[in-house]
């Protein structure tokens, strides 16, 4: 009991006093609401709609005819499809409140309406009425079963997706008369849940949650810019934009959730608000194109050789967009053509969408623009490339999240990843679920990355799905980048809170082309035996361990071998178990473990690892 109440009172201590109103506040609000018998709010009878809808959205390529249509197919079934769980209605109508195993993100999602738009291109790339006459139903069943404020339907932040969505399709389908005859109940509907936002921001979960509101009050005040409030929201949408892209995104272009989907996230609520400004004819925020060039800047210079982004904190390998329609969009709308130079995958729907129906022969007009990916420090973000070639390892020395709130951390301070010849080497394990429970709490832990625990201990405490209590505090100590070698060097107080107030150093360096050093020291104020262990978490490709005489041997897919050779570390005893690793929600898969543990109680205990690359010979 004493414990809850201690990470409860060190969370909340941490709260902005802003951050504490506005959560009571909602909080009571909701318990008001639900006591009440549903209702609908008054519907203002006069035409919401902008009298001049901006165009958005093109039709895609017709190469992504398949895919779009067998999804739709689905979607007309009522099958429906989240974070890889397929429910099907068998009824009819839909249960709004469906929520699988427990997890909400799934009923999220339902109410996001996201897929909205595979009815709309499978439309527009078939011409059959089917899917027209599926997304009317759907939407017209959703403002009908959603009474005001009813549980997820009302929530801030799937409102906020879903407001955007139904905006998107006003362009594309207001001329069409199977759809015209929806127009009066859904501006309707949109001008009642404009209202709402207006009123209930999301203060108190703040970060990428309170930029997504922001957004949708932009986006509803140009199409619905004929109700009476349209000019306020725009302006009230566009000041919190403004105002957390400058709060948020730190100077060296991260987000500070410190998660590469969440950067992604974000930069596409500025991204899309610029597009919509230029649609609408309206004038284009010059802060948030600055924050958008740089968090693009951040994002080139942070993948891996093949085009992928590291799996940061909360991350998920493609949301919220694939990378390479991510970087097709950024690198045609901000004028950014180096970005095509990391576009390794086949570029998807949404960025032909965006791009004028083909996003190739949008990228096919740019200039080129060589741009070298070399090391490079992110010393706000304390994000560290350490990079030669096609070798690339990344060092983590930034802080746990945004103190206030850290929904999307884990406690992985002084975590590497480490990728060559086109491999994942050292993995972070991914996200898996945001259901509390025991995976949950698994893949936030310190033993699931490539660093250090001291008695089977996190350095920073997560509790439940997206709370954290005491947190370790990092401190970069040294960088230096050469053309021979490259050296980073920090160090975090996580386990100053036991009674011999442990710190852990790390310091890597890369001996190119294929030799890591990694020193950890770990410092004790004590002489309490601790047990130090020493964690690897092996790339799926990686198919066989095997331990020779010095060194941990680790045969990978097409003749890769790295070998992991411990050095001087004392009564060290070595494992090779079975770990997790997820690159996808709620899809894990099997990988290699190692654990070398020491028992000791020295003041100090260094463990010294070297880490080579023997390319294949091919």
């Amino acid at each position: 009991m004493l414990t809850k109440l201690r990470r409860y009172l060190l969370t909340i201590s941490r709260m902005s006093r802003l951050q504490i109103y506005w959560r009571i506040r909602r909080v009571l609000l909701q318990q008001m609401w639900r006591r009440r018998p549903p209702i609908h709010p008054p519907v203002r009878s006069h035409d919401l709609l902008n009298s001049a809808l901006p165009t958005w959205g093109y039709t895609p390529r017709k190469s992504h005819t398949a895919k779009i249509v067998a999804q739709a197919d689905q979607l007309v079934k009522h099958t429906f499809t989240f974070l890889n769980q397929t429910h099907h209605f068998s009824s009819h109508p839909i249960d709004w409140s469906y929520t699988p195993d427990g997890d909400p993100l799934w009923t999220y999602n339902l109410h996001y309406f996201e897929y909205s738009l595979e009815l709309l291109w499978a439309f527009k790339l078939t011409n059959q009425k089917s899917y027209l006459s599926t997304l009317n139903q759907l939407i017209e069943h959703w403002i009908d079963h959603n009474p005001f404020w009813d549980a997820v339907a009302w929530n801030a932040y799937p409102l906020s997706k879903r407001v955007m969505h139904w905006c998107m399709l006003l362009g594309p389908l207001h001329q069409i008369d199977e759809f015209r005859t929806l127009l009066p109940k859904l501006q309707a509907s949109l001008g009642q849940q404009a209202e709402f936002l207006a009123e209930n921001l999301e203060y108190d979960v703040d970060n990428n949650h309170l930029i997504t509101n922001g957004r949708a009050l932009v986006w509803l005040g140009i199409y619905l810019s004929n109700h009476p409030d349209a000019a306020q929201w725009y302006q009230k949408g566009l000041t919190i934009l403004e105002n957390e892209a400058q709060r948020q995104v730190l100077p060296d272009g991260g987000h500070y959730e410190r998660s590469s989907s969440y950067q992604g996230v974000v930069l596409q609520d500025f991204l899309e608000t610029i597009m919509l400004q230029q649609a609408a004819n309206k004038p284009v925020s010059p802060i948030l194109r600055t924050t958008c060039v740089k968090m693009c800047e951040y994002i080139y210079h942070m993948l891996r050789p093949d085009g992928r982004l590291p799996l940061l904190n909360d991350s998920v390998d493609g949301y919220p967009l694939p990378t390479a329609d991510l970087l097709a969009i950024c690198a045609v709308k901000l004028q950014l053509p180096y970005l095509t130079n990391s576009i390794q995958a086949e570029i998807g729907p949404y960025a032909d969408w965006l791009l004028d129906g083909d996003a190739y022969k949008q990228l096919d007009k740019l200039p080129s623009q060589a741009e070298a990916t070399t090391s490079h420090a992110y010393p706000d973000s304390g994000y560290f490339v350490l990079r030669d070639e096609d070798t690339y390892l990344l060092f983590d020395c930034g802080e746990v999240g945004p103190t206030h709130s850290a929904a999307h951390a884990h406690a992985d301070t002084l975590n590497i990843e480490l990728f060559a010849a086109g491999q994942a080497i050292f993995v972070d394990p991914g996200v898996y679920e945001y259901q509390s429970g025991s995976w949950r709490n698994l893949f936030r832990s310190t033993k699931m990355h490539n660093t250090v625990t001291v008695d089977e201990l996190d350095q920073s405490v997560m509790w439940a799905s997206f709370r954290v209590a005491e947190m370790a505090r990092p401190e970069l100590l040294e960088w230096v980048a050469s053309e021979t070698i490259t050296r980073v060097s920090g160090k975090h107080d996580g386990y100053a809170r036991l009674n011999d107030q442990i710190v852990h150093k790390r310091t890597v360096t890369f001996e190119k082309p294929n030799r890591f050093v990694i020193t950890d020291v770990m410092t004790s104020k004590g002489r309490e035996p601790h047990q130090y262990d020493l964690w690897f978490h092996l790339g799926p490709t990686c198919i066989a361990v095997e331990s020779a005489e010095k060194s941990v041997v680790c045969q990978f897919e097409g003749g890769l071998q790295v070998n992991i050779e411990p050095q001087h570390i004392p009564q060290t005893t070595f494992k090779v178990d079975r770990g997790w690793y997820s690159s996808s929600w709620k899809q894990k898969e099997e990988i290699y473990t190692i654990c070398f543990s020491s028992v000791t109680s020295v003041l100090e205990i260094t463990l010294n690892t070297i880490v080579t690359i023997n390319l294949p010979d091919h």
